[in-house]
């Protein structure tokens, strides 16, 4: 299957849209429930924790299905800092002693794309919506939970990310550690280390998308690394 520009639809919801949300909770209950099992495996077919709410936003990426109806096939959830997010709790012992700047900052969690798209640029138009967001909303801090090895995509890719605090492994034998991005320094950066990908997550352009057969060193985000 192979994502087509002119059918793809890329936004930001609320906890409001229901139908949207069921969709992404859908998805993440298949990547981090069913691949992953980093979450319980609901009967309800849906992963969802207390950070799902109000002060939450998400891009959700949809394609149509064989009836015309919105698929979600991509999503992440960002939560201001001025609201609880995962390490202030959940993670807090990867960042002992560290206070983060919460001021202008976001928690980027729950990355979830399709299988069927994870050789395209599925992850590049969530972080495209994402830094559109954060330009319209003075946003300058990111904040993540991830693998280290999803540390060292991001950096093959040309983003400036940086581990803070220590990596903690978890009783399942995942390694995890917590990352922040300056955006208007990784822009810049991004702008010298990938003049390709920094036009297209600036919204200058699209890339011709990827077929899912193609294999490459993109296979980093492939194993879905993100918390």
């Amino acid at each position: 299957m192979n994502l087509n520009s002119e059918k793809i639809q890329v936004r930001l919801v609320t906890i409001e849209e229901q139908e949207t949300m069921e969709g992404i909770y859908r998805l993440r209950n298949e990547i981090y429930a069913k691949e992953k099992g980093w979450a319980p495996d609901l009967s309800t077919g849906m992963e969802k924790d207390s950070y799902d709410n109000e002060n939450s936003r998400y891009v959700a990426v949809s394609i149509p299905d064989e009836s015309g109806k919105a698929m979600v096939i991509g999503c992440q959830r960002i939560i201001p800092l001025q609201f609880p997010i995962m390490l202030d709790k959940d993670f807090r012992e990867l960042i002992p002693g560290i206070e983060l700047t919460r001021e202008s900052a976001i928690e980027v969690t729950r990355i979830a794309i399709d299988k069927k798209f994870r050789r395209q640029h599925a992850d590049l138009l969530i972080y495209r919506e994402v830094v559109k967001w954060s330009k319209e909303n003075n946003i300058i801090h990111w904040y993540f939970v991830v693998e280290p090895k999803y540390l060292h995509y991001l950096n093959w890719l040309g983003i400036e990310a940086v581990q803070i605090g220590k990596e903690k492994v978890f009783p399942d034998g995942v390694k995890t550690i917590a990352v922040y991005i300056d955006l208007p320094r990784a822009l810049e950066k991004l702008k010298v280390n990938n003049p390709e990908v920094h036009q297209f997550v600036t919204n200058q352009y699209y890339i011709p998308w990827f077929h899912p057969e193609t294999s490459g060193p993109r296979d980093m985000l492939i194993r879905q690394n993100q918390i």
